[in-house]
């Protein structure tokens, strides 16, 4: 048992329908406000390293894995595996929680969930915490994939494109998808790690081998891989523009928006973009990437001045 286990008051499996189960997780102090974590990716599902942003004797936080992701069953799984889908698995965490609503908060793809979510149950959400900006835009998506990051990360980018033929490099997500769903295992497992260890770099930083070895052994970066590629390969099955068009859905509840200002994967412009959709938010723009330490416990300082 790890140190986080002891806070965990009510875990297990939430049915999704359609043989889908989310693994969900309730941590800390059941009787305070409650707080829903939507974790990123697609695919990276939450892991004890989410647990820290948290105080458990203060917070109450609603863990779970998004379909496909962590400990969800069927693992990886890219059926029935959408947008839309993933707005609706929301409700039956809540109640799977035994709560009304809850105060959202979202990290980079669990932003745009986050949004989605309170467009369509606005009287579910009590607040919202976004941070690492992400809309699911043609160009936010195409962004990470299309070359746009080669002249920060020049490594990450050519250690990426490796693999690919070069016929094949006008449309990297697309390859990576058809080869990590439909090659032998072993290439599936190979591309998937590629996949992921440019993900860690260019959002982390991380450069050293040995590093994204080991981080590597610790999450879910099958899943992370596959499902990130099938949403953007499929415009995160939303319209262009969808969210921001919508944005007047959202509910009049405590907004804060927080975003770095070096974030190489999800542009500070699109938060100052959020942030002029919805005027009465808090934005707090630091210097720092996007999955950097420096942005990781800046979420923490300001979730602590929500939770107070």
């Amino acid at each position: 048992m790890n140190t986080y286990d002891s806070h965990v008051y009510k875990s297990g499996y939430c049915e999704l329908g359609g043989g889908n189960r989310a693994y969900v997780e309730c941590f800390g102090n059941k009787h305070a406000q409650p707080m829903l974590f939507l974790h990123g990716g697609p695919g990276s599902g939450f892991s004890d390293s989410h647990k820290k942003l948290f105080d458990p004797e203060r917070d109450n936080v609603i863990f779970y894995d998004q379909r496909g992701a962590g400990k969800s069953i069927p693992f990886c799984t890219i059926s029935e595996n959408t947008t839309d889908n993933l707005v609706e698995d929301i409700p039956r965490i809540l109640a799977y929680a035994d709560v009304d609503s809850a105060y959202v908060i979202g990290t980079s793809w669990g932003v745009a969930l986050a949004l989605l979510f309170a467009m369509r149950y606005p009287k579910r959400v009590s607040g919202l915490f976004l941070a690492s900006v992400f809309l699911a835009t043609r160009k936010e998506s195409r962004h990470f994939v299309d070359g746009s990051i080669a002249s920060i990360y020049p490594d990450a980018w050519a250690r990426f494109i490796a693999p690919v033929p070069i016929s094949a490099r006008d449309d990297m997500a697309m390859w990576y998808w058809q080869h990590m769903t439909n090659g032998i295992e072993k290439e599936k497992e190979m591309l998937a790690k590629i996949w992921t260890a440019y993900d860690l770099s260019i959002s982390s930083g991380v450069m050293d081998q040995e590093k994204i070895e080991r981080v590597l052994a610790t999450i879910s970066y099958r899943s992370l891989a596959v499902l990130t590629a099938h949403y953007i390969v499929h415009d995160f099955f939303l319209p262009d523009g969808y969210i921001e068009s919508n944005i007047s859905q959202v509910p009049a509840v405590p907004v804060t928006i927080i975003h770095g200002k070096e974030d190489a994967v999800t542009d500070s412009v699109v938060a100052l973009k959020l942030h002029s959709l919805i005027p009465e938010s808090d934005l707090v723009l630091i210097e720092a990437g996007h999955g950097s330490s420096v942005m990781f416990n800046s979420i923490r300082e300001y979730i602590a001045k929500i939770s107070a």
